[in-house]
């Protein structure tokens, strides 16, 4: 789910936990219309890189997209005998 909700959320979990008010963590996942499952995930995360967002997070390693069919060890193997060659 997008960062602000995200932010939201564990504001008001923050507010709530520092006033010593009492409330039910599926409440408030409920309020905020995510699953248990994700909303466990965020609230666990203390680091404040993960606040501001994930995928740019330079904790978390990148693993979007396709993985490189050739490694960079091959492609300098390529490269070189293509320079060979002429």
């Amino acid at each position: 789910f997008d960062t602000p909700k995200k932010a939201r959320m564990k504001g008001a979990a923050n507010f709530n936990d520092a006033m010593g008010i009492p409330y039910f963590y599926n409440n408030l996942f409920q309020y905020y219309g995510v699953s248990k499952q994700h909303s466990y995930e965020v609230l666990s995360q203390d680091n404040k890189l993960f606040d501001c967002c994930h995928h740019n997070n330079k904790v978390v390693p990148e693993n979007r997209g396709a993985k490189p069919i050739h490694s960079s060890k091959d492609l300098h193997c390529v490269d070189r005998f293509l320079q060979d060659l002429g």
